[in-house]
């Protein structure tokens, strides 16, 4: 299945957009289906950092992290992104939230 991705956060800039790849999150959009012909559903995911977790959700007092179409990557680099949408893409449609 072809794919096609982009980030909301850093739509024209990743990943030079990145300042610090340990601790970053974005909204991501995944678009699968036949790209050239625009024949595409769009899916939207929640991309997280581990430690973005750890500083903004576990250590302000919170103590959990509740979510739904979710992406954890212990990096916020390209190889690791792309590793994780190919490996949900079978599941895309129960995993993502349809955006059209």
């Amino acid at each position: 299945m072809k794919y096609d991705y982009y980030f909301l956060s850093y739509p024209d800039n990743f990943p030079d957009g990145i300042e610090d790849p340990i601790n970053a999150a974005s909204e991501m959009y995944v678009e699968v289906g036949n790209i050239e012909r625009r024949e595409i559903e769009t899916y939207s995911f929640y991309v997280y950092t581990i430690k973005f977790i750890e500083e903004n959700f576990l250590k302000r007092g919170k103590g959990f992290f509740v979510g739904s179409s979710v992406i954890i990557v212990e990096k916020f680099i390209k190889e690791d992104i792309e590793r994780a949408i190919e490996n949900m893409l079978p599941e895309i449609k129960r995993l993502g939230i349809y955006k059209g």
